[in-house]
């Protein structure tokens, strides 16, 4: 974020800083000889704290694009390895 007072030449006041976020995952697995399972969830909060935000080029309107990126939704899977020899 750029600060007007210290003379930033392209302030247009969209700019912000980031806001603090928590991310929450567990994983928990078990080995079965050659095989081992493991459950995971990753984002367990559902969480959609912005994590970066890009201002695109103006269209010709008087407020540029803003692409933002957040965390990805919760999400519950399982892993399954065979260790073949």
């Amino acid at each position: 974020m750029q600060d007007p007072a210290a003379g930033a030449q392209y302030f247009y006041g969209y700019s912000y800083p980031y806001p603090t976020n928590s991310y929450t995952s567990l994983r928990a697995g078990i080995n079965f000889g050659a095989v081992q399972l493991t459950a995971f969830g990753d984002n367990l909060l559902d969480s959609h704290t912005t994590t970066n935000y890009i201002l695109g080029q103006t269209d010709g309107t008087f407020t540029p694009q803003q692409n933002t990126n957040t965390f990805h939704p919760r999400t519950f899977g399982l892993n399954l390895i065979w260790h073949g020899r």
